[in-house]
């Protein structure tokens, strides 16, 4: 057997919906909620979400595991959607670039950006 490793990884997506991604199970199902398929070019994509990871917060909202309310919080949510996820993963080697950050002040200015993996800090 071999082991499986598993993180909890934090995306924040900007822009607006629709996020491209889909979103399966829920206590309804008596399943975990799975992110099932992230589209192409998407800004799901663009912050490295993935299918087979399992929703745990919307905007800072501990899920209950209702897919009904997960969609509430998602659709809820305008220019920022911030998501944790579990990811689970066959080595403690690979390595998922799972957040990355556009910084602006309260008036709206731009002052950067950056973004973590695992191993390294990229500001």
């Amino acid at each position: 057997h071999r082991p499986i490793y598993l993180e909890l990884v934090e995306v924040l997506l900007q822009g607006r919906a629709p996020w491209g991604f889909t979103l399966r199970g829920g206590t309804e199902h008596r399943e975990p909620l799975i992110i099932t398929k992230v589209e192409d070019g998407s800004v799901a994509a663009a912050v490295r979400l993935q299918a087979g990871d399992e929703m745990v917060s919307v905007n800072a909202v501990p899920l209950s595991g209702s897919r009904q309310e997960a969609i509430c919080l998602v659709k809820s949510s305008h220019k920022t959607l911030t998501l944790v996820v579990r990811r689970y993963r066959n080595s403690e080697n690979d390595r998922y670039f799972f957040i990355f950050l556009f910084l602006w002040n309260k008036r709206g200015t731009f002052l950067g950006f950056g973004g973590f993996d695992t191993s390294f800090c990229y500001v």
